[in-house]
């Protein structure tokens, strides 16, 4: 990705959607809350990993002065961005 703004934008976004599975007011860590969710059925346990790592890419994108290497986006906008569309459609899903 050639514009900055395009990629700061979509980084940004993933980064929103990402987050949204964050307001179930479990555990304080992305990862803890992934695996009882795992642990209760609520997630795969291939979902588990893909949100672990796209909470990881999360924090690569988190406002801390790191620059996110356009490639690492790139792979994350082709193939994982369906990951937290994936997680809603599970959670909605669960009684």
């Amino acid at each position: 990705m050639e514009d900055l703004r395009r990629q700061d934008s979509a980084a940004l976004n993933v980064q929103r959607a990402d987050e949204a599975p964050f307001d179930l007011g479990l555990p304080a860590t992305s990862r803890d809350t992934f695996n009882l969710l795992a642990h209760h059925g609520v997630a795969t346990p291939e979902l588990t990993r893909a949100l672990k790592a796209m909470a990881g890419f999360r924090n690569l994108c988190a406002p801390s002065g790191q620059e996110v290497d356009p490639s690492l986006l790139r792979q994350v906008l082709d193939h994982h961005l369906h990951d937290p569309h994936r997680f809603a459609d599970v959670a909605c899903r669960f009684p």
